[in-house]
């Protein structure tokens, strides 16, 4: 009286998109899943206290794709659970028949494709209610890394159904890769999931395999070297604005050519041996330069400037633009994600029930294959990340390339700074946050708006060069006119009030002695510098002093000193400003993608089959 089918019992498991349980391909295979306890009793007899559950194939679901219907190698293991409802309502591990049972793939893997659909079947069990839970794919040796280490993915099942878990693999992740099996060409280790309820007054149930993986594919968009007149112009102009509203916020326009000027006037006062009037003379001269600056006209000279060297810079190489605005190009063979959140387990429900999640400095690290296309736009790296359904926080996202022999899917414990290509970085503070869905493809694409500099301070370092730029003067200011108006004006105070400064002239070298000639005339030796300058103006100080001992260098006097500071001030082709930026802001290193992501999104990629 026992001849009965062993605890096995499912029709169509509907895999990859909706693939049907039915008969296996061969009957050895069948004579594996059937246990013939003793001969002699019929399958159709009932013993007392039991009931035959037969579970069939439903076609579609809201959530699968067109069934398969031939042979197919994407579920390479496939295992069930039985849960029996005790007379609490709790539905614990049932041990009254033999539980947790391989209908194939028990090795992790199947020396050839099954056929589907899979010959339905039945199993007795006592009266009573019931949750059935198929595992597709969920096979530990089916996740096993180069170093022999394994992922324990069903976990805590053999107490309370609701305590199970279905946990993300960490050591080797999921992948899906085209073989030619004689099947329809695809393998995977995409876990595939369902749960059932029968019941002594609901004995039948569909079993429908799905797909419990969610993909999502992320990309940048990408500027070619052909963009020039576009999008790559744009990127560019965006450098130059973010470098002039720096050296603005941090320094004013206006300050760092008033300090040029400076720079020069000061100069040319040293050449006519007279920089010792610094207060009298120099200080009124730069000051009304200075004043005369207006922002608004220096802007567009300093913009066509940095613009001009940083395209200059680019087409000999200098600024590896393509690194920067295409970084997941081919070199880039792995992405090291992290995560603010991340689902770590699911259900059986397939509810996402643990999650990876940062705390400090404890973040949690993916490692993911990039995956090479190309397109119109030419090569163009994808990340794909295949995880389980519920809330993923991504947290930053960096390229590496193939010399650390990575897997794909891995939990990275260790800190991978020394890793990371150059201009790498993705910002993805633009809130890569989304719930998703199991089996569903997902899309985000990252577009890069404008490139942040993030400049090192001018270096004093000889063998550093710092950022210099041109500035034509005479296209903002009338030179000749203020220097007149800076020197009438401070003419008009009191020379009693820059004795020192008149005094340090007398003992200056090459211009003192024809001062001192010049004050013996004047006064005869007899008076101090006091009673000279008693009652005088600087003018006066200038027309009897200064000028004279000009001519009598051979500088020209006053002429001679504004046709100097003009020439110095106007050179052809503009005075040459050092900027406090160290020329390495041309590097990528100091140059950062500001963009943002798509709002994370589905339809627009294949479905998953």
């Amino acid at each position: 009286m026992k001849n009965i089918f062993k605890n096995i019992f499912m029709a169509s498991l509907v895999v990859a998109g909706s693939a049907y349980l039915a008969s296996c391909s061969k009957d050895s295979e069948v004579e594996s899943i059937i246990d013939e306890v003793e001969s002699g009793v019929g399958a159709e007899e009932q013993p007392e206290g039991y009931f035959t559950a037969t579970f069939t194939s439903g076609l579609y679901s809201s959530i699968s794709r067109t069934a398969i219907d031939g042979l197919s190698s994407r579920v390479q293991s496939l295992r069930y659970i039985i849960y029996k409802k005790d007379q609490n309502g709790v539905y614990q591990y049932y041990t009254k028949a033999e539980n947790d049972k391989y209908l194939f793939g028990e090795d992790g893997t199947i020396t050839e494709p099954m056929k589907w659909p899979y010959t339905p079947l039945s199993v007795k069990l006592e009266n009573g209610e019931y949750k059935v839970v198929f595992l597709g794919n969920m096979n530990e040796r089916q996740f096993v890394n180069g170093e022999n280490k394994n992922d324990s993915i069903v976990t805590n099942y053999k107490g309370k159904y609701s305590d199970a878990r279905i946990n993300l693999p960490t050591v080797k992740g999921f992948y899906e890769e085209a073989v030619s099996d004689g099947g329809e060409g695809k393998t995977s280790n995409f876990f595939y999931w369902d749960t059932v309820e029968v019941s002594t007054s609901n004995p039948n149930a569909e079993v429908l395999l799905q797909r419990i993986v969610s993909k999502f594919e992320m990309c940048k968009e990408t500027l070619s070297s052909e963009d020039k007149e576009s999008a790559r112009v744009a990127i560019l102009n965006s450098i130059t604005d973010n470098v002039v509203e720096y050296l603005k916020s941090e320094y004013g326009i206006t300050n760092l050519v008033g300090g040029e000027i400076g720079k020069i006037t000061e100069g040319v006062f040293k050449t006519f041996y007279i920089d010792k009037l610094e207060e009298m003379l120099l200080t009124p001269i730069v000051n009304a330069l200075a004043n005369s600056l207006d922002e608004t006209k220096l802007i567009p000279l300093v913009t066509k400037q940095i613009d001009g060297i940083l395209k200059m810079n680019e087409e000999q190489g200098l600024l590896d633009l393509n690194a920067l605005l295409n970084p997941w190009g081919t070199a880039a063979d792995y992405a090291i994600v992290e995560f603010n959140k991340f689902p770590k387990a699911v259900s059986f429900d397939n509810k996402a029930v643990e999650f990876f999640e940062a705390s400090g400095d404890d973040i949690p690290r993916f490692a993911y294959t990039m995956s090479c296309q190309t397109d119109d736009a030419g090569p163009k790296n994808y990340l794909r990340i295949y995880g389980l359904g519920g809330e993923w926080d991504i947290k930053r996202i960096d390229a590496t390339d193939d010399k650390h022999a990575l897997i794909s899917g891995v939990l990275i414990d260790e800190t991978v700074d020394g890793w990371l290509l150059p201009g790498s970085l993705h910002d993805a503070d633009a809130n890569l946050k989304h719930t998703f869905g199991s089996n569903k493809p997902y899309n985000s694409v990252y577009s890069a708006l404008a490139l942040n500099v993030y400049p090192k301070d001018k270096s004093d370092d000889p063998l550093e060069e710092n950022l210099k730029i041109k500035i034509d003067l005479n296209s903002v200011l009338n030179i000749e006119e203020i220097l007149n108006g800076a020197i009438e004006e401070a003419g008009k105070k009191d020379a009693i009030d820059f004795r020192d400064e008149i005094e340090n002239l007398k003992n200056a070298d090459t211009i003192g002695k024809v001062v001192v000639g010049l004050l013996d005339t004047l006064v005869g030796g007899i008076l101090d510098l006091v009673d000279y300058l008693f009652g005088k103006t600087v003018s006066g100080v200038l027309d009897d002093i200064v000028y004279p001992a000009l001519v009598q260098l051979n500088l020209g006097g006053k002429d001679g000193l504004v046709k100097a500071l003009i020439n110095a001030l106007a050179p052809e082709g503009g005075i040459e400003i050092e900027l406090p930026l160290n020329v390495t802001l041309l590097n990528t290193d100091n140059l950062e993608v500001s963009g943002g992501w798509t709002q994370v999104y589905e339809g627009e990629l294949s479905e998953m089959q």
